[in-house]
């Protein structure tokens, strides 16, 4: 979907999965081609939001077994540093 020539990828919604209250948008800039996120994330979020955060953690943990360590570690991805 083109808005003002920003193609969106993924519409602006919940995305609860990656923290409690997480809400985003995804879209491509229309000059160099690169995949953008807009995000917003509450610094206190709701204990509602809060507790179904940490369910849908612990379902997506039952899922993969082959996950070492916790959801957030294994959903998360180390950015390369300068020395590298």
């Amino acid at each position: 979907m083109l808005k003002n020539g920003v193609e969106v990828t993924d519409a602006p919604a919940e995305y609860p999965v990656n923290a409690p209250s997480y809400y985003a948008v995804f879209f491509n800039d229309p000059v160099t081609g690169i995949h953008f996120e807009l995000a917003c994330t509450p610094l206190l979020p709701s204990i509602l939001r809060y507790t179904r955060w940490k369910r849908l953690l612990k379902n997506i943990w039952q899922e993969h077994s082959e996950w070492e360590g916790s959801p957030r570690k294994e959903m998360s991805r180390n950015l390369p540093s300068k020395r590298q």
